[in-house]
């Protein structure tokens, strides 16, 4: 599925600096108005620039052709796309430096979203959230595209991927992160508007509690920078804090082993999370909705707008069903154990002595590396047992 091919319809162009300096009598000098939220909390009053797509850049960050800003609930004002770069398919959006609708500063302090020339001629609205910028970060932190289709290709694979991840089973097919509003607004489905920001509010709050955990442990820790190792440790589907066989150091300042329970709550635990910059859980999110789209001067829905049922965060696969990906799970196929405390193979579980299976990868002596087995149930492992 291509969840976000329509970010990609104009591909006349190449997106590289050299394809927007050609001079001529003949091109454009008309401007189209981009029109869009930044949205987490809404991002209010926050500066906004415009920026080629440069394949060659870690940030993807090309030349900055334009800048705007949001007003005080979010919305997109004063950005302009020359006419200039009327040949060009595709623009990337950064929200800086802006705050919550109560002042606060949010969690996540910088926001991005991909535009299309055809959208900015059509008047059409795009989103930047913390799940399109998970998105990008990550297609920035992985991509090997040498061209516009391979770019395209790798969004769309990345934006499948994080709604398989972080989507709780809630994104609909073909319904895109960029393009669908996660605030109440007139000519979208409400419906939909609370499900999509459910699933940004709880990437946000998993944030925010491993941002916590860090600073706990008396580390001077900055949100954007834990936002970007959650990224990059995610790339390879495995919240293990490592990346190419190295910790990342904000992500093992928290605990490795309490950063991936923050990221496998049940999904209970997750809607009772507490929306960053709010007093509001999860589970109430449709109220939080309601409220703003006054600020909004939107049509209230008519019938109540219904919670849906969150599932897991799903980061890689998990065989046995136990809550622990394969990656990191050193019984795949028990889902009695996943932890193996004293690195001898075989792994902790929850069982009790006696219920645990004379053969298999489950260990009767989780802080001995020399023993793991009982197969008499003596209370003396196996091998040393004459």
């Amino acid at each position: 599925m291509r969840i976000v091919l329509k970010l990609f319809v104009m591909l006349a162009a190449l997106l590289t600096l050299g394809a927007c300096e050609s001079g001529g009598s003949n091109q454009s000098t008309t401007t189209n108005s981009v029109q869009g939220y930044a949205v987490k909390g809404p991002l209010a009053n926050a500066s906004l620039s415009m920026y080629l797509i440069d394949l060659n850049a870690e940030d993807l960050k090309g030349a900055m052709i334009a800048t705007g800003s949001t007003d005080d609930v979010g919305k997109i004002v004063g950005l302009q796309l020359p006419g200039e770069y009327q040949e060009i398919a595709n623009f990337l959006l950064e929200f800086n430096d802006g705050v919550e609708l109560d002042g606060s500063i949010p969690v996540i302090p910088t926001l991005k979203t991909f535009i299309s020339n055809k959208e900015a001629e059509e008047g059409g609205r795009v989103f930047a959230t913390p799940v399109t910028t998970f998105i990008i970060e990550s297609v920035a932190h992985t991509q090997r595209a040498s061209d516009l289709q391979g770019l395209i290709t790798e969004v769309d694979s990345t934006a499948e991927t994080v709604k398989n991840m972080f989507g709780l089973g809630l994104i609909g097919e073909g319904e895109s992160f960029f393009n669908s509003a996660p605030i109440l607004l007139d000519g979208y489905d409400p419906a939909i508007s609370v499900r999509h920001r459910v699933v940004n509010e709880v990437l946000a709050a998993l944030v925010a509690q491993t941002t916590q955990l860090i600073a706990d442990e008396g580390v001077d820790v900055n949100a954007d920078v834990v936002f970007q190792q959650i990224v990059k440790d995610l790339s390879d589907g495995s919240p293990d804090g490592v990346v190419d066989g190295e910790p990342l150091d904000m992500l093992a300042a928290a605990g490795l082993s309490r950063y991936q329970s923050i990221l496998t709550q049940d999904p209970e635990a997750l809607a009772a999370l507490i929306v960053p910059g709010t007093d509001i859980p999860v589970s109430e999110i449709a109220n939080l909705l309601l409220n703003e789209a006054q600020r909004f001067n939107s049509t209230l829905p008519a019938d109540p707008l219904p919670m849906p049922t969150l599932g897991n965060v799903v980061a890689g696969a998990d065989t046995d069903g136990d809550g622990a990906i394969d990656a990191v799970d050193v019984c795949v196929d028990d889902a009695f154990g996943y932890l193996d405390s004293d690195g001898d193979g075989y792994c902790d579980t929850t069982l009790s002595y006696e219920e645990i299976p004379v053969l298999s990868q489950l260990d009767h002596f989780p802080n001995d590396a020399s023993e793991w087995g009982d197969h008499d149930l003596d209370r003396i492992g196996n091998n040393s047992d004459a």
